[in-house]
């Protein structure tokens, strides 16, 4: 990625995925460095975004989180598409996000956040974060084990993601890293 960057030092994309190098490293201040280097050329990249609202989740800054998050789902929503009728609406879910994370905390926003979405191959990776931020280790390794028999994309990140580092010891976990052959 140094390299990428010296061939083209001003790829938002790069910065972004260098960024998401030192968060699987477990470096997340020089994660975030790389992050607003790459929002400061895009301000809208999302994966700068969703990247940073990672960070700042397995980093206890819960604020920084729910802000973030929510700019990427307003990038990723497409506003400038969007009705004035249906921006209203998603307004509203941002604050209820808000409202959510300032009544119950982050347990209660990750409900909010989770509250109608469906069940399918491609979430079983998302809710396995959500439960383990919640410290659900048995849902998060039910789920994970769901993805991984889906061979979803993400479950390739499985060892490197932060978020799964409580389940580390778990016997179901290293079952699942056998299963994906990451358990060098």
């Amino acid at each position: 990625m140094h390299r990428a960057l010296e061939i083209n030092p001003l790829s938002h994309n790069f910065l972004a995925d260098l960024g998401q190098i030192h968060y699987f490293a477990h470096e997340y201040d020089e994660a975030k460095k790389y992050c607003f280097q790459a929002l400061e050329i895009y301000p809208d990249f999302l994966f700068a975004h969703q990247y940073l609202y990672y960070i700042y989740l397995k980093t206890g800054e819960n604020d920084s989180a729910i802000e973030e998050i929510i700019k990427a789902e307003r990038i990723n929503g497409s506003l400038d598409n969007l009705s004035a009728q249906q921006k209203e609406r998603l307004e509203a879910v941002f604050e209820g996000y808000r409202k959510s994370y300032r009544h119950g905390g982050i347990k209660e926003f990750l409900d909010a956040q989770f509250a109608g979405t469906t069940q399918n191959p491609d979430s079983f990776y998302l809710y396995a974060m959500k439960h383990a931020i919640r410290g659900e280790n048995e849902k998060a390794l039910d789920y994970l084990e769901r993805a991984n028999e889906e061979r979803t994309f993400l479950s390739a990140f499985v060892k490197a993601e932060p978020i799964f580092d409580s389940l580390h010891n778990d016997d179901r976990f290293l079952a699942i890293l056998q299963k994906v052959n990451l358990n060098n």
